[in-house]
């Protein structure tokens, strides 16, 4: 079965979330709106957390939620779920996705079994966009799968140089064992 989150921006929002003002705060000339948003239902699935507005442009800067009650998953037993993602401005027309941040743990467990507590953490970076930037003729023209032979070497010394994220300690270690 398909579970599906009402959006605390979708049309209908204001009918499933209480909306409370939190504070206000400047970046950039910009006023930003930080809104409490809690679900109105315990047996929708919902969202429950804070969001990040743009005064004026009422643009979505960014959202760091949970899943209320009702999400449910069979033998998934204590789930503690987060969603985070914020958005920068391009081109100063375009707010893009700059970063997603998906956290957890829950445990396991159905009759006579169980499982230790499982948690993992998920970050992508996303950066560097070009927009609405001219798309040549050609690239129409390309295969469907092109793999270009520098993809089989590691270049260390560009990805040290380029570094968006830094590898957490954690990491490094894992990636030197």
């Amino acid at each position: 079965r398909r579970v599906l989150f009402r959006s605390p921006t979708a049309p209908d929002a204001l009918e499933n979330y209480d909306y409370k003002l939190m504070n206000t705060t400047r970046s950039n000339g910009v006023e930003i709106y930080h809104i409490r948003m809690t679900p109105k239902s315990r047996v929708k699935p919902l969202f429950n957390g804070m969001i990040t507005i743009a005064d004026v442009t009422f643009a979505v800067m960014g959202v760091d939620v949970k899943p209320n009650e009702t999400f449910n998953i069979p033998f998934i037993k204590e789930a503690d779920l987060r969603y985070r993602q914020q958005f920068s401005l391009y081109n100063d027309e375009f707010w893009m996705p700059t970063d997603i941040r998906i956290n957890g743990s829950f445990n396991i467990s159905f009759i006579g079994f169980s499982l230790p507590r499982i948690g993992f953490e998920q970050t992508s970076s996303i950066y560097d966009y070009a927009v609405n930037i001219p798309i040549p003729d050609s690239i129409l023209q390309t295969p469907r799968l092109r793999v270009d032979s520098s993809a089989n070497v590691i270049d260390s010394l560009f990805w040290k140089k380029h570094e968006v994220l830094p590898l957490t300690s954690e990491e490094q270690s894992a990636y030197k064992t």
